[in-house]
């Protein structure tokens, strides 16, 4: 039977939640987690592959290490993703002294 790819991200859904909620967060100067519980989270000890009585576990715990490597290189990706896409309609205009200019303001509802 093959996976597909909602069977995996079912799979790693928990994961990448906790991997985020235990990620120091610049603008909140803690975790998520930090935050909510009001404990520092506990540390994730990286597995190293050994010569373990269960195979599936191994293997599980491989895998598991593969996942938080991309899920952690995804999220140092992101804020530069979203500087990109936010910057991507924006454009530099200069103006000069004395000139006249149209300010539109829209208040927060």
């Amino acid at each position: 039977m093959t996976r597909t790819i909602s069977t995996l991200w079912k799979k790693w859904l928990s994961s990448c939640e906790w991997w985020y909620n235990t990620n120091y967060h610049t603008c909140m100067r803690k975790t998520p987690y930090e935050i909510l519980y009001g404990v520092v989270p506990l540390i994730h000890i990286p597995y190293t592959p050994k010569d373990l009585p269960v195979e599936a576990m191994d293997q599980y715990l491989t895998q598991r290490e593969g996942m938080f490597k991309l899920i952690r290189s995804n999220l140092l990706q992101s804020p530069n993703i979203m500087a990109q896409q936010a910057n991507r309609k924006r454009s530099e205009i200069m103006f000069s002294v004395g000139e006249l200019v149209y300010v539109k303001l829209q208040p927060y509802q």
